[in-house]
């Protein structure tokens, strides 16, 4: 695919931020269960409120557990409905105790 080149916007030194924190984007049962995915419709209106957001924060992160997604394709699927203004927001991610291990087996990590 082609990535692009994105122009990243940072905030004027001395001036605050915002920021849009999530964490545990569950939207799948692929490999865990996600019991209110199709309740919440999570698949569409995650990626659809961090883009109408993008507007209006400087950066934004997924604080761990990224998807539960053992071959990237759950991933793919998540930054692949993110806009070009979302891109251009300064991204952070972290991993959680589930992006090492499921159900605390490291068998199935």
């Amino acid at each position: 695919t082609d990535v692009g080149i994105t122009k990243v916007t940072v905030p004027k030194q001395g001036q605050g931020i915002t920021a849009l924190w999530i964490a545990d984007p569950c939207f799948s049962s692929a490999y865990v269960s996600c019991i209110y995915a199709d309740l919440f419709q999570t698949s569409t209106r995650t990626p659809a409120l961090v883009n109408t957001l993008s507007t209006h924060f400087d950066h934004w992160a997924i604080w761990g557990d990224n998807f539960y997604d053992f071959e990237g394709y759950l991933t793919n699927e998540f930054f692949a409905k993110l806009s070009k203004q979302t891109q251009s927001r300064l991204f952070l991610a972290t991993s959680g105790n589930h992006d090492y291990w499921i159900d605390g087996s490291t068998d199935v990590a």
